[in-house]
């Protein structure tokens, strides 16, 4: 069954309906800027775009704050990886932006919101980097139902890549929490376990 397209809807001649059902058009009609440019997305599309910035971001944020955290107790190896990890959720809202850009609209920079200070641990900042790439995970699986339903496939097409990003993201967590799981609160453990993660 083909997605039903708000952005364009071709005139058909009556007799010509049943070849032109199966039809999908390759992208979606021209709306506008303020400025008056044409942009290829519909405005929905561009809001569901710049909330996927927010999540980005915000990603980051929380990488950068654990980082330091892990850092400061002397967690260099899981402090190394985090803030690696900072860029890496970056470039995901840059590539957002770029795509946003492409495709004549103008994104939306996200206003900064607060992370945490302090940690109960390094079980507690993996538990939370877990919940939270559950929910991105869980944002770009709305997002791209919405996109598909809109039929603009060319942006369904573009937010795959975010999406099984997260498989591997929530993979390498998920693997580590099991490890720490393993050890307990064995200090030699916890040691080689913050060895380990320095070289993700």
């Amino acid at each position: 069954m083909q997605p039903k397209n708000r952005f364009y809807e071709p005139e058909v001649e009556e007799e010509e309906m049943g070849a032109a059902e199966n039809v999908v058009p390759n992208f979606p009609k021209p709306s506008s800027t303020p400025s008056g440019k044409k942009m290829y997305i519909s405005d929905e599309v561009l809001e569901i775009l710049n909330n996927q910035i927010y999540v980005e971001f915000n990603a980051s944020q929380l990488y950068k704050a654990a980082g330091s955290w892990c850092e400061y107790i002397g967690y260099v190896g899981a402090a190394k990886w985090l803030l690696k990890h900072v860029n890496e959720e970056r470039a995901h809202m840059n590539k957002i932006y770029e795509y946003i850009l492409d495709r004549q609209a103008v994104p939306c920079t996200p206003a900064v919101e607060e992370q945490p200070k302090e940690f109960k641990d390094l079980k507690d900042v993996l538990e939370q980097v877990l919940a939270h790439e559950e929910y991105v995970e869980e944002t770009y699986r709305a997002v791209i139902s919405a996109v598909f339903q809109e039929g603009d496939l060319t942006t369904f097409s573009f937010l795959q890549f975010f999406l099984n990003e997260q498989v591997e993201e929530i993979k390498v967590v998920a693997g580590l929490l099991d490890r720490l799981k393993i050890i307990g609160e064995d200090q030699k453990g916890m040691y080689f376990l913050d060895k380990e993660i320095g070289k993700l």
